[in-house]
């Protein structure tokens, strides 16, 4: 959690990548180092009880040359040092300007439009940034959502028309999907001639006959679900219609995607 009277840029942007780059791998060049000076130490001792040193590192898998050069090492001041070219790093007023556009802009601002306006910064600290501004987004804008989940088998359906990109068996420009949430269960996945009402009507007649009727039928507003074959045949069958909120197309993806659940947002 962030502090309110706390400038949060300020902080993000007086950050070192280099100085993190090397925190970051400071373990392993330890571990490295003290691997390092046992085996010049297993050497050293094997060697003062007449064992060639040719011999011990053809049994340790090394190199002569190698650990020679650790033997060497082992005598001067310990100093572990990073690996790797040094990350670039652009100034904190640099920085701080990217992260200033992103809190005005949005953080739905990509990194193709940050390398635009910012041409002279690595491509890995504006994802840094990026990705630093839209943890600091998450932590401070709280939203509650509401979440439904379905447990009873058959009771709800969802419903969708799928345009494929090449018309099915070269005949049917779209497809019709009916999935029941409680279970996950896809019940049907059928080409249909058009996104009209009639061939939707069909499709959940012949699924009602053989599956029985459900209590409730989740889709979008689209013209098929509202028009005069399928909500007569909703009426008669007392099945509720749940529309989808207008202009809210995710709401519907949520329970294409996630069976089982409905989340509202």
């Amino acid at each position: 959690m962030y502090a309110p009277n706390i400038d949060p840029w300020e902080a993000i942007a007086r950050r070192s990548r280099r100085a993190e780059a090397v925190a970051r791998q400071m373990p392993r060049r330890r571990a490295e180092q003290s691997l390092r000076e046992r085996a010049a130490t297993v050497c050293n001792e094997l060697a003062d009880r007449g064992q060639p040193r040719c011999r011990v590192a053809r049994r340790l898998h090394l190199a002569r040359r190698t650990l020679t050069r650790w033997r060497c090492r082992q005598q001067q001041p310990r100093c572990v040092l990073p690996r790797g070219r040094p990350c670039k790093e652009s100034s904190s007023v640099q920085r701080r300007a990217v992260l200033e556009m992103l809190d005005r802009e949005g953080s739905h601002v990509g990194l193709p439009t940050l390398r635009a306006e910012f041409p002279r910064m690595p491509r890995c600290e504006l994802g840094e940034l990026q990705a630093a501004y839209r943890r600091h987004f998450r932590a401070t804008h709280w939203c509650w959502t509401e979440r439904l989940s379905w447990h009873g088998p058959g009771c709800v359906w969802a419903r969708d028309h799928v345009v494929p990109p090449h018309p099915i068996h070269g005949v049917d420009p779209a497809a019709f999907s009916i999935r029941d949430l409680a279970r996950g269960l896809q019940l049907a996945w059928r080409p249909v001639p058009d996104q009209a009402a009639a061939p939707t009507a069909a499709v959940l007649q012949s699924l009602i006959r053989q599956h029985g009727p459900p209590l409730v039928v989740k889709s979008d507003n689209g013209s098929a679900f509202k028009g005069t074959e399928v909500q007569d045949l909703l009426a008669a069958q007392g099945i509720v219609w749940l529309p989808s909120p207008p202009r809210r197309p995710q709401y519907n993806e949520t329970l294409t995607l996630f069976p089982g659940c409905v989340e509202k947002r």
